[in-house]
């Protein structure tokens, strides 16, 4: 078993050094961010409404007086799109090289006006100075690289305010194919074999032991992204059918949320 500090070193080398991997592709993103896949686009809008839906009224978020975490932002995937959308976000992580692009990022889209805060270092490096800070602790694909999935989770929440949430999307340890992709040459198993762990039953026990509220886990996208792409109506409708059978165990993904006790 690795010590947490290594475990974490090899985890921010990795992430510096795939910064400086796809540096080439950096003149792309903009034009991802802007116009996003169908998948993406649908992946990030049903986090919205399922995470924040008690801030929805008329078909707009309420916004103003919110206060976000993004944990382990890493380039600012979730965090653009949600400064996009008005709410005021923080974002942290390990690696130097990904919040220095964040920050180059943010400033070109004109979004510096929402971005409160850039942290470097982990959560428990940095849980007293944010301790019950915000109304929303949220993360994309964070949990299965960590060393310790409940005890990020428990930071997550000492984060949050009272009666604050969190919110997180993580891919799904039970998918099948996870198997075949861990013998693939470009899936760095390695950084990735948390995965296993996140599952539906293992996130309400961590959320359990830790006396959340209202928490929910719900299965997401059980197609791949390419076939979401090419065919986005048919698999929308499979998706919110399988959802509700026996096939619900085995979605590419699943979305969490749980609400911090007053």
């Amino acid at each position: 078993m690795k010590k947490k500090a290594d475990w974490v070193k090899e985890q921010r080398v990795f992430f510096d050094n795939l910064v400086d991997k796809e540096k080439e592709n950096e003149d792309n993103w903009k034009n991802d961010f802007l116009n996003p896949s169908i998948f993406i686009r649908r992946r990030d809008e049903d986090f919205l409404k399922f995470g924040m839906g008690n801030c929805l009224k008329d078909g707009k978020f309420l916004t103003k007086n919110l206060s976000i975490l993004d944990v382990g932002s890493g380039r600012g995937d979730l965090t653009l799109f949600l400064l996009q959308k008005g709410f005021k976000v923080s974002a942290l992580d390990i690696s130097k090289k990904s919040l220095e692009v964040l920050e180059k990022r943010v400033t070109k889209l004109g979004l510096s006006r929402g971005l409160k805060k850039i942290i470097f270092g982990t959560l428990e490096d940095n849980i007293d100075k944010i301790r019950n800070s915000f109304d929303y602790v949220v993360c994309y694909n964070f949990l299965h690289h960590v060393s310790d999935i409940e005890g990020t989770i428990d930071l997550m929440g000492k984060a949050a305010k009272p009666g604050g949430s969190i919110v997180f999307i993580e891919p799904n340890g039970k998918y099948p194919l996870w198997r075949f992709y861990r013998s693939e040459s470009f899936f760095q198993w390695e950084y990735e074999k948390g995965t296993l762990n996140c599952f539906k039953r293992n996130f309400e026990n961590i959320l359990r032991r830790k006396e959340f509220k209202e928490f929910e886990i719900l299965p997401i996208c059980f197609f791949p992204a390419r076939v979401i792409n090419r065919f986005p109506n048919l698999t929308r409708i499979l998706d919110d059918i399988l959802r509700r059978t026996f096939f619900s165990s085995f979605s590419t993904g699943i979305m969490g949320k749980a609400k911090k006790p007053i």
